[in-house]
């Protein structure tokens, strides 16, 4: 392992081991921050623009009203966070399915799970206050551990999505304009345990989308596809309770933003997105991707820096892998998705 690896690894799990107690204390802050890493190949791959990216596996976490339609599907992921997989600091995996319910409504249900294992557990060296632990490297347990223990976060969606069509007459644009409105809804229980603590919380994510077909503006535009899209997270302030009794709560997040995509005949699609959180630090994400035939190519920049990714796709199943640039190293993953 090298040093910087194993530095993160040490520097972590002191943290967690020496603070773990204050963040029960401040949970707000902390809360349910793993799910900024995200889910998906694809949604994390074009910079975490996954909020306006139509038909994703993962979209109960980024926008539950851009669910894949018509089809059952199921999907995997596996992540290794900071680090590669099988030396990591931490590891993150993702679950989803969907079902088809008629009349234009669909199910999907996701499970998202984060983990950090083999945290030191140091002795009850003396009734020390957080401050003296940083004032004084004595009370900071660098001895031998006593044992090791887990911190492990996750958070359970089931989302409801239905579409509307909307037919206007602006005769002074076109003869008829056609427009699909997807509206969702996610219901998520997230849960937090935390050594011998353990907390959980339940929270509504809500959003919307507005889809144009841009041929019915013109023979040149008779492949291409603008969507706008709105999604809310924790509309009710998703409150995560501990059995200690502290409260922490998740801010909400409203983001916006729009993808245009464009079909050739030969079967080659390119894709744009851009997305900004409002309120939050970093400005807006862009992502880029380009299929042809059975291979589509993903990069863009988040708020956590770049990515890139690569999907296979061959009929029913395809295969994905992306890469996040982050400050304290590279997010990795794997995905596999089946549809029928």
């Amino acid at each position: 392992m090298c040093r910087s690896r194993l530095s993160w690894r040490v520097g972590l799990s002191f943290a967690i081991s020496v603070l773990h107690p204050t963040l029960l204390a401040a949970g707000g802050k902390y809360a349910a921050e793993y799910l900024r890493l995200g889910a998906g190949v694809e949604a994390v791959a074009v910079g975490a623009c996954g909020s306006v990216l139509p038909g994703g596996p993962t979209s109960f976490l980024w926008n539950p009203a851009l669910g894949l339609w018509g089809r059952r599907f199921a999907y995997f992921e596996e992540c290794a966070v900071f680090g590669s997989f099988g030396s990591s600091l931490a590891s993150l995996r993702t679950a989803s399915a969907g079902l088809p319910l008629g009349f234009a409504t669909s199910l999907q249900m996701g499970y998202v799970k984060f983990s950090v294992e083999g945290i030191p557990r140091y002795p009850e060296l003396a009734p020390t206050t957080f401050g003296d632990r940083l004032r004084e490297a004595t009370h900071r347990g660098l001895g031998e551990p006593l044992g090791r223990f887990e911190d492990s976060e996750s958070a359970l969606y089931v989302g409801l999505a239905r579409r509307f069509h909307l037919a206007l007459r602006p005769s002074w644009l076109v003869d008829e304009l056609s427009l699909e409105l997807p509206v969702g809804v996610a219901f998520k229980r997230l849960s937090q345990s935390l050594d011998l603590w353990k907390a959980h919380g339940y929270g509504i994510d809500a959003g919307a989308a507005l889809r144009i077909g841009l041929g019915q503006f013109g023979e040149g535009l008779r492949n291409g596809e603008l969507l706008l899209a709105w999604r809310r997270s924790d509309l009710t302030r998703t409150r995560l309770t501990w059995e200690t009794g502290m409260v922490g709560e998740v801010e909400p997040v409203t983001s916006v933003g729009a993808a245009y995509s464009l079909r050739s005949r030969k079967g080659t699609r390119l894709l744009l997105a851009l997305q900004d959180d409002l309120g939050e630090s970093g400005g807006p994400r862009v992502g880029l991707a380009y299929r042809t035939g059975h291979l589509e190519f993903l990069a863009g920049r988040g708020e956590n820096g770049w990515s890139f990714g690569l999907v296979f796709s061959v009929r029913s199943a395809s295969f994905g892998y992306a890469r996040q640039i982050m400050a304290l190293g590279a997010v990795e993953r794997v995905g596999a998705e089946l549809t029928w």
